[in-house]
């Protein structure tokens, strides 16, 4: 194992070319020098992320121009968070394993390692050519039920495909619901929801805001309840962010990102981080259910039995109720930068809640 770099600064020209050659590229490839900036700042919650475009002594067709660097994160808070989530190792299992397993369109690891001693992580992926949501024209973001639709068939027969119990990989490295930890993030839901109040108290109704409050205690109702779901193999983290798109509307229409977080759960859980949170709270009432019950069709077509619209809703009112916790805690305890947070909060926390009221989630708190 070649050192790990533990900020962007050590990423070289010298040790890219070892990273390459330790991933696969031929033992002549040389790396005679290396742009690197920084990239996606403040978006993610474990690592720190760089944009590499290498100058190589003999260019090829099939090395990367630009390359995706992901570290663990330097920031304290951010950096403890990876390692308790195991992110880095997990995401490196992933596409060890099973990243040509999966039916979306993913980038490809170039290099990944993970020291167990000193906790240090690096994954090398292929840029891909996409940009988020909010990024695309207008034009392009008004097919955004088209985009969903497409998405959604990729993730039901993703979760077809290891559907009920025997049929998951036994694998070592996946967050697995049957884990005496699972859903602990959501066990700080005071202290986090205190974090965030100054800001939710500038977008949010004092309604709003009690029904979050009512949320503290909601961990064990939610793990005891999704124990009881069908399990399938999920990733565990899918939301919008982690989703870019297409400027064209062409095949294929989204790249799926970030598998730090695979897990062996309900597919419900994927379906509600996504939906919950991406679809606009101006258009839950008419785009949701249309949406989850497209997802059912296709886990239907795809070979999943038994499985009735009623079970699904209700699996859903539980996953898009943790959704929302999640997503208190990933706003409330982590170390964000950049003036848009607030707006992130704001947009975030106004669909979840949306989505949640849609299916009388809040309910299950009574």
């Amino acid at each position: 194992m070649i050192a790990i770099p533990e900020s962007i600064d050590e990423l070289t020209a010298e040790w890219l070319t070892e990273a390459l050659r330790a991933g696969g590229a031929a033992a002549d490839t040389r790396v005679i020098s290396v742009n690197v900036q920084p990239y996606a700042v403040g978006r993610s919650r474990t690592g720190e992320i760089a944009l590499l475009s290498p100058v190589y002594e003999t260019p090829k067709a099939s090395l990367p121009t630009e390359i995706i660097a992901k570290i663990v994160s330097p920031g304290a808070a951010n950096r403890q968070n990876a390692i308790e989530m195991c992110a880095f190792p997990r995401e490196v299992q992933f596409y060890r394993t099973m990243a040509s397993e999966v039916p979306f369109a993913i980038p490809h690891m170039l290099y990944g390692e993970f020291d167990p001693v000193t906790q240090d992580g690096i994954i090398l992926l292929n840029k891909v050519d996409g940009i988020t949501r909010d990024e695309l024209s207008r034009a392009r973001s008004a097919e955004f039920e088209i985009d969903a639709a497409e998405l959604l068939t990729d993730l039901a027969r993703m979760h077809a495909k290891w559907w009920g119990e025997d049929s998951i990989p036994e694998t070592g490295f996946m967050i697995d619901i049957k884990d005496i930890s699972f859903g602990h993030v959501l066990g700080d839901h005071e202290a986090n929801l205190l974090n965030l109040m100054p800001m939710l108290e500038k977008f949010l109704s004092s309604k709003s805001i009690a029904q979050l409050e009512r949320m503290t205690g909601y961990r064990e109702m939610f793990v005891a309840a999704a124990r009881n779901m069908l399990r399938t193999f999920c990733h565990g983290d899918f939301h919008a962010q982690n989703i870019l798109w297409n400027p064209e509307s062409d095949s294929p229409r989204a790249w799926v990102l970030d598998w730090q977080m695979v897990t062996v759960g309900p597919g419900a859980l994927d379906l509600a981080t996504y939906l919950v949170i991406a679809i606009p709270k101006r258009h839950t009432s008419t785009l949701l259910m249309p949406l989850v019950e497209l997802y059912r069709r296709e886990l239907l077509a795809n070979g999943v039995k038994g499985y009735s619209l009623n079970q699904l809703v209700q699996d859903y009112r539980y996953t898009a109720l943790a959704t929302l916790g999640v997503m208190i805690f990933a706003l409330g305890s982590l170390e964000f930068i950049g003036p848009s947070f607030e707006i992130i909060v704001d947009e975030v926390m106004g669909n979840a809640i949306a989505g949640v009221e849609a299916v009388n989630g809040f309910d299950l708190l009574s």
